[in-house]
């Protein structure tokens, strides 16, 4: 596994479900961006476990992209989120902001993979 979404909120409105949570980083980054990625704490879009009811956590579906998303990156690095046609789950592009460089395939530098702030940030609609 590359890297994994570990959602902490899933606030929900009328229109947008958005997860919110940490990323960590393993494993091997592929050129053009990692979309080796799992989603944590909503396995199977299953908030059963959580403290309160979250309507939003069916609108997750496996065939819908995000609309919005943000994602910041610890370690020196700048965080980019690629779209994927028909998954929820994108494409996390790293860059090196001295050269403005792509990083290189291969094994996650340990500024990657020992940096613990790495944020991400995904809306999807809501399924009306």
């Amino acid at each position: 596994m590359a890297w994994t979404f570990n959602i902490s909120a899933l606030p929900v409105d009328r229109s947008q479900t958005e997860a919110f949570g940490q990323v960590q980083f393993s494993g091997n980054y592929t050129t053009g961006g990692d979309a080796t990625g799992t989603f944590v704490t909503v396995a199977g879009a299953n908030t059963a476990g959580w403290p309160d009811y979250k309507r939003g956590a069916s609108q997750l579906h496996a065939s819908r992209p995000p609309v919005r998303g943000n994602f910041q990156v610890d370690g020196g690095y700048i965080g980019v989120i690629v779209p994927v046609a028909n998954s929820a789950v994108p494409k996390l592009k790293l860059i090196n902001p001295a050269t403005g460089a792509e990083l290189a395939a291969g094994a996650y530098p340990a500024a990657i993979t020992s940096a613990v702030y790495h944020t991400l940030e995904l809306d999807y609609r809501v399924n009306l």
